[in-house]
């Protein structure tokens, strides 16, 4: 008999809504800058923090685009997100 195993609560935010206010970007801009790469409403839900599931194509046109738009080469995936977790 294998005991159940428990997973912490994790909770991953996204933090491109702030990056666009750092940067006075709105997400019209970001929908403009993927326009022929990521599909107008899921580009307005990820700049919005609402979007749920996004694959990697997607990051990779957002990384580009957000770097065109902020001026920052150094943006990476990693700074597109916050990670929590509790274990309670």
């Amino acid at each position: 008999m294998t005991a159940a195993m428990t997973y912490p609560e994790v909770v991953v935010e996204w933090r491109v809504p702030e990056i666009l206010k750092q940067h006075d970007l709105t997400a019209y801009k970001l929908a403009e800058a993927l326009a022929g790469k990521v599909n107008r409403n899921s580009a307005y839900e990820i700049a919005a923090g609402r979007s749920k599931r996004v694959d990697r194509t997607t990051l990779y046109d957002l990384i580009v685009a957000l770097r065109t738009l902020t001026g920052d080469e150094s943006l990476t995936v990693g700074d597109l997100f916050t990670f929590e977790e509790s274990n309670s």
